[in-house]
């Protein structure tokens, strides 16, 4: 019996056996780490380690209040903490004095934490935030029952600095609580906080919160390090998801606002702390993880992190260029977007999406070989459409992503190396590839698939090739209505016309999501699946010695096209050679002329 993922982590009455809830989080933790490299459209760096600190996970941690303020239980770890505020106080361009923080659960509560002292300062004013704004504010603005005025962004996806002025005209002596975007979700734009600030106004008192969550430990590093964070007055907060560029286990983010702002008083007298945070126990080990992090970093490896990843959005945007792929990258940005692909491209890479566009982002885990990797689906996954071009499109998405994605790839279990079929991808470039479905009902039978096969034939034997070499040219039947019970007929029908076709000088392949049928070189891989029933008939070629050296009237058809070959010495392969003189010797008495 199979388990739903709700069975398979149900938590009973008793207890379960450690050894099979470890194995489960073993098989967790292995999954995790295979997809690590594919994860190109979210920003979170997984690139960390962080085990030798095991023993962080056998002792409680907790942040009780303010990170400055003694607290009753004294099991935290504020002075780390206290350590980390102070070190980003310095990349947002402020003295450590001057700024209050704290370690925050992530973005959305350092966001809120910043319009909470915003709309505290100025109780009368709206929060104004970009169209590309990360939806935490409105969740916020939703959450603070405060009016939230989204404005448009610009040709160039900032905030439109013209619409924010005429929205803040009619809010004259409000003030205005505005969210500049330091990297926005889906584009990477930055906002201008100078044109923010001058735009605003007309409102009055205006008081500026900075959503750095993925620009903040970029920004530091790039043209904008002389004017970003506290040095504009206006500016009163700043957020940065330390997950996003530094890497973490855990989601966690730096909030900070100036120290004026805050009424640092004893919230509860049974902690005895003081506490302007919003969360009052917070993780102590995210703290430390920061610490270390950060301080085994310094600027020096922030700065490198931030150069390499700014050096890999430019290396993906030229190749995304090159494969015109329409890509866009905002300056001192890391975020490339780009023509929205097939689905099981953005499945296989983690891509984030809006619309027909989607976006990478080249965080510093992402490695450029797995970016040309993704490249090379993309072309690939063009010329595997154009051979799918007029299919139900479930179906044209299902095939394609077989024959780019396991056909056309490396497999550990084949027993050699290169792809499942060598010469898949060579003929879709070429445009050699015809994919057709056939209608199949439950009533049909081995008689009709067998007219499938010899349809699937007439139509190879009577297409006009737009590539002449013969070992780009394949037609591919597929049928998706076919119920499992009768996938075994396709086996069986495989079986009876295997030397009809064989004879006519072709080959005949057969798939379905059960077949069994051995890879050459491991009987133990079956190499023959396929998201639905199909047959594919192509051209013999020299290689299929591999697959007619069993029957001796295959191979007398196949020594009859190719046999001069190995005569004349122009077949050098070992193995080749080595299964046709094999094949000579088992088939000469049922073949007398192979002597």
């Amino acid at each position: 019996m199979i388990l739903s993922t709700a069975d398979q982590h149900s938590i009973g009455y008793g207890p379960r056996p450690p050894q099979e809830l470890l194995a489960h989080l073993d098989d967790y933790i292995a999954e995790m780490r295979r997809e690590e490299p594919y994860v190109l459209g979210f920003p979170g760096n997984l690139d960390f380690e962080f085990s030798r600190l095991s023993g962080l996970l056998d002792i409680f941690v907790n942040n009780v209040g303010d990170p400055g303020s003694t607290d009753k239980s004294d099991v935290g770890a504020k002075a780390m903490e206290r350590a980390v505020i102070d070190f980003m106080a310095g990349l947002a361009n402020a003295k450590p004095e001057q700024i209050y923080g704290y370690v925050a659960g992530g973005g959305s509560e350092a966001n809120q934490f910043g319009l909470d002292r915003g709309c505290t300062m100025l109780p009368e004013a709206k929060i104004f935030c970009s169209r590309d704004a990360h939806y935490s504010i409105r969740k916020n603005a939703r959450l603070m029952r405060k009016e939230l005025v989204v404005v448009d962004c610009d040709a160039t996806g900032r905030m439109d600095a013209d619409a924010l002025a005429a929205a803040c005209r009619s809010e004259a002596g409000r003030g205005a609580v505005v969210v500049a975007t330091i990297g926005t979700t889906m584009a990477g734009a930055i906002d201008d906080v100078d044109a923010i600030i001058r735009a605003a106004a007309p409102a009055g008192q205006v008081y500026i919160h900075l959503d750095a969550a993925l620009g903040g430990l970029l920004a530091p590093f790039t043209e904008h390090r002389r004017t970003w964070g506290f040095l504009r007055d206006e500016v009163g907060s700043l957020s940065v998801s330390m997950h996003k560029m530094l890497g973490m286990p855990v989601p966690c983010a730096v909030a900070m606002c100036r120290s004026e702002l805050v009424d640092t008083r004893v919230e509860g007298e049974y902690v005895g702390a003081t506490d302007a945070t919003l969360g009052c126990s917070r993780s102590g080990l995210a703290s430390s993880l920061l610490w270390y992090s950060l301080a085994s970093r310094g600027i020096a490896g922030l700065e490198h992190n931030a150069r390499i990843a700014l050096e890999t959005a430019a290396y993906t945007a030229t190749k995304l260029e090159d494969a015109g792929q329409h890509p866009a990258l905002h300056p001192e940005s890391i975020v490339v977007v780009f023509d929205r692909p097939a689905d099981w491209i953005c499945r296989k890479y983690h891509l984030a999406t809006e619309g027909d566009r989607a976006h990478i982002v080249t965080v510093p885990h992402v490695r450029k070989a797995v970016v040309d990797e993704l490249v090379r689906d993309l072309v690939d996954s063009r010329a595997s459409s154009r051979a799918v071009a007029g299919l139900d499109a479930t179906v044209a998405d299902r095939l394609s992503q077989w024959l780019t994605d396991y056909i056309e790839r490396p497999h550990d279990d084949l027993g050699r190396s290169g792809a499942i079929c060598p010469f898949v991808e060579p003929a879709l470039r070429a445009g050699g590839v015809v994919v057709r479905t056939a209608a199949w009902e439950p009533a049909y039978g081995a008689g009709e698939l067998a007219r499938v096969v010899e349809d699937a034939v007439a139509t190879f034997e009577s297409t006009e090739w737009a590539v002449s070499d013969p070992n780009r040219q394949a037609v591919v039947v597929a049928l998706p209505t076919m119920p499992e019970h009768q996938w075994p007929l396709v086996d069986d029908v495989h079986r009876q016309l295997k030397r009809q076709i064989v004879e006519a000088g072709l080959m005949l392949g057969q798939f379905h999501p059960k077949c069994s049928a051995p890879a050459v070189r491991n009987t133990a891989f079956p190499i023959d699946r396929a998201p639905v029933p199909l047959f594919v008939v192509r051209r013999m070629a020299v290689h299929d010695i591999l697959f007619l050296a069993d029957d001796p009237h295959w191979f007398r058809t196949y020594r009859a096209r190719f046999g001069d070959l190995y005569d004349s010495g122009r077949v050098r392969d070992t193995e080749l050679l080595a299964y046709y003189a094999r094949a000579r010797v088992r088939h000469r008495n049922e073949s007398p002329e192979l002597e």
